[in-house]
């Protein structure tokens, strides 16, 4: 199932966070942007415990999608996936931005199969020489099901 984040699911999120990440987001980052206006935090949950979420900023037509990730042991189980599906199908005409680490197969194998296309790079985005991949999407109505 998929919902939006409460209070209660963030010590979980910031957990997820900080096995998948070398410079994950603080807990206060997560407790933002849950309390922002211009920013929603979906969870996937799967028999009772968060296994994934994603963070969007949604500016009037515009989506940045700020942060995904899926709990490792559930990882290659089609829940990026899922939550991109979701993402994708409830903000029909939108236009989607990310930024991606270039060193990030996965990821950008995930964005390109739902049509995200490369348009930019910011050099050194991420330190030690790694490189941010922007990539972008017009949501015309594709049902990604």
């Amino acid at each position: 199932m998929i919902r939006v984040a409460t209070l209660t699911d963030l010590e979980e999120i910031v957990k997820i966070e900080n096995e998948n990440y070398d410079t994950p987001w603080s807990y206060e980052s997560f407790l933002n942007e849950l309390y922002s206006d211009k920013s929603t935090i979906y969870v996937y949950e799967l028999e009772g415990e968060i296994a994934g979420y994603v963070v969007l900023y949604i500016l009037i037509d515009e989506i940045d999608i700020a942060n995904i990730s899926v709990k490792k042991e559930y990882q290659g189980c089609k829940i990026g996936s899922r939550l991109m599906e979701f993402v994708l199908n409830k903000y029909i005409g939108y236009m989607f931005y990310l930024e991606v680490r270039e060193d990030n197969m996965k990821a950008i194998s995930l964005y390109e199969k739902f049509g995200f296309k490369s348009y930019s790079m910011r050099k050194d985005y991420y330190g030690r020489g790694i490189n941010a991949i922007l990539m972008k999407l017009n949501n015309l109505g594709v049902n990604y099901a």
